[in-house]
């Protein structure tokens, strides 16, 4: 037996965006059911986001409320996108 173990988790998500620049809000939710041997619902969580560009740099922003027991109750996020140009 080795130190190392194998185990396979199930983490869902999704977000819907909204076509119209006009209002910019997205609705995101992230799951995690734990390992695919004893699935359950250990973290619910949804957000509603938006989208900007500040500095020529992508930036998301969220509040968000998780719906169970292993989930934080209020959350912010925000997630900058740093483009990494490929050296020639």
């Amino acid at each position: 037996m080795g130190i190392f173990k194998l185990s396979s988790a199930l983490f869902p998500s999704a977000a819907i965006d909204c076509a119209d620049a006009s209002a910019p809000a997205n609705i995101e939710h992230y799951s995690a059911f734990g390992s695919v041997n004893g699935l359950r619902s250990l973290v619910q969580e949804t957000y509603l986001t938006t989208d900007t560009e500040a500095f020529g740099h992508d930036i998301n922003f969220g509040v968000g409320y998780g719906w169970t027991v292993g989930s934080n109750d209020w959350n912010l996020k925000a997630i900058l996108n740093l483009p990494f140009q490929a050296s020639s």
